[in-house]
C-alpha cells in the first residue's frame, strides 16, 4: 500500500468515489435480475394459481349448493317446488363444467391434468348416483331417496369433495 500513499488527496478521493460508484453499479445489477425473477413468479401466481384456485372453489361451493338442493329437492312434495329445485341443480351441474372446462385450461403439469381427470370421473359418477335419487325424489319415494342421499351418493359427494382438496 505504499504505492497509494504517494497519491495526492484528490486522486485518492477520486478513486474512493469510483469505488464506490462500481459497488452501486454491481448493486443495482444484482437487484434488478432479482426483481426481474420476483416479478415472474408473482405473475405466475396471479395468472395460474390464484385464478385455479378460484374455480376449485367454484368448483367445490357449486357441488356443496347441489347436495343442498338435492336434500330441498327430496323433503319437497309440491311439484312446483321440485321443479324449482330441479332447475337450480342443473344450474349448478353448468356451473360446475363450465368451471372444469375453464380449469382445463389452466391444468399445464401431468399431477394436474391428472388431478382434472381423478375429478371428472368423480363428479361423473356422483352425478349418476344423484340423478337415479332425484329419480326417486320427483315419484316422491323420498323413503328410497333419503337412503341413497345417505348412502351411495354420499359417499360419491365425498370423494367429490377429497379430489377438490
Amino acid at each position: 500500500m505504499h504505492w497509494f500513499a504517494k497519491f495526492k488527496l484528490r486522486y485518492k478521493l477520486m478513486m474512493a468515489f469510483a469505488g464506490v460508484l462500481m459497488a452501486m453499479s454491481l448493486l443495482r445489477f444484482v437487484s434488478m435480475s432479482s426483481m426481474s425473477s420476483v416479478n415472474d413468479a408473482s405473475q405466475e401466481i396471479s395468472d395460474h394459481w390464484l385464478a385455479s384456485e378460484a374455480l376449485v372453489a367454484k368448483m367445490r361451493a357449486s357441488a356443496g349448493d347441489v347436495r343442498g338442493f338435492e336434500g330441498q329437492h327430496i323433503l319437497s312434495t309440491e311439484a312446483s317446488d321440485i321443479a324449482k329445485y330441479d332447475q337450480q341443480i342443473n344450474g349448478l351441474v353448468d356451473d360446475v363444467r363450465k368451471a372444469m372446462d375453464a380449469y382445463a385450461a389452466f391444468a399445464k403439469t401431468s399431477q394436474d391434468k391428472a388431478l382434472l381427470d381423478d375429478f371428472k370421473a368423480a363428479w361423473a359418477s356422483f352425478w349418476q348416483a344423484s340423478q337415479s335419487m332425484l329419480a326417486l325424489s320427483r315419484e316422491n319415494r323420498n323413503d328410497e331417496a333419503r337412503a341413497l342421499m345417505t348412502g351411495a351418493t354420499h359417499q360419491e359427494y365425498l370423494r367429490v369433495i377429497d379430489t377438490l382438496n
